[in-house]
């Protein structure tokens, strides 16, 4: 066989082969699994979302280091799954637990990182008490606890104080709880009685600190400015702050005189 058509055969083999490569992708995009879906998340309407056979999942306690009060989430798994290691679904959430949340792998075992988590068990083990953190299901990000030197400053929370990250109410309309709606920051005292938020419902947090040497909460969080039900790279973000000595209602941290002036700078 000459070069020259060889040479032919191979273009020909190469050619069908990235027709076929195309063909495949296009396929997976309209069928598989890229294809475009309302997220995962809680169901809260019924009627617009059915509900899956679902079993429930309680992961490890998470506690301070020398506190008697343990936080166990409570996630779900769908009672469907094929797989040999099922994953907790959490809805997309895009959220990582770090060591000052739920750890590495909040449930542990063959769970993964990908969790719906949609309650707490709050258990006192001194007082022999144990309670739900949210009165109704909601989609509960994260917690912060206190680290062992909390004291000098260190971790992600004050020595008293408990910060969530919580997502408790459906607030697009869509019937479910997911990364479309609001998640709001909460403070909490260790024995986690009651909720105190502290950044607005209409708006979703992006990030969260403790600035021991201000003594504040700082957070990063996006407002749906265009409209459009969910909180995306378009709407931006503000940074918001409030006391970590006496929490409330967090507040701009950029004054605004200077917000008008960097607004100018853009239009």
């Amino acid at each position: 066989m000459s070069l020259a058509r060889y040479n032919q055969y191979v273009v020909a083999v190469v050619g069908t082969l990235s027709g076929l490569a195309v063909l495949l992708v296009i396929l997976l995009v309209v069928s598989g699994p890229f294809r475009s879906a309302k997220p995962a998340g809680l169901v809260v309407d019924r009627e617009k979302s059915p509900i899956p056979p679902q079993n429930l999942v309680f992961c490890p306690p998470q506690f301070s280091d020398g506190s008697k009060i343990q936080y166990l989430p409570v996630a779900v798994v769908d009672a469907a799954e094929e797989s040999n290691n099922p994953i907790v679904r959490m809805a997309e959430t895009g959220s990582m637990y770090s060591r000052n949340y739920f750890g590495g792998s909040p449930c542990g075992g063959n769970y993964r990182l990908n969790t719906k988590v949609f309650n707490v068990v709050v258990r006192d083990v001194e007082a022999n008490d144990q309670r739900l953190l949210l009165t109704s299901p909601g989609q509960i990000e994260s917690i912060a606890i206190p680290s062992p030197d909390c004291a000098e400053g260190d971790g992600p929370s004050p020595c008293n104080y408990v910060l969530w990250n919580i997502r408790s109410a459906d607030s697009n309309g869509d019937g479910i709880i997911s990364r479309d709606d609001s998640s709001v920051a909460y403070i909490s005292d260790l024995h986690a009685t009651s909720l105190l938020p502290v950044t607005p419902n209409n708006a979703t947090v992006l990030s969260s600190m403790w600035s021991a040497p201000t003594e504040e909460f700082i957070f990063q969080v996006r407002m749906d400015l265009n409209g459009d039900g969910k909180f995306t790279n378009e709407d931006g973000s503000s940074v918001l702050y409030t006391s970590s000595v006496a929490p409330e209602m967090a507040t701009e941290a950029v004054n605004q005189n200077l917000i008008q002036t960097l607004k100018k700078a853009i239009e």
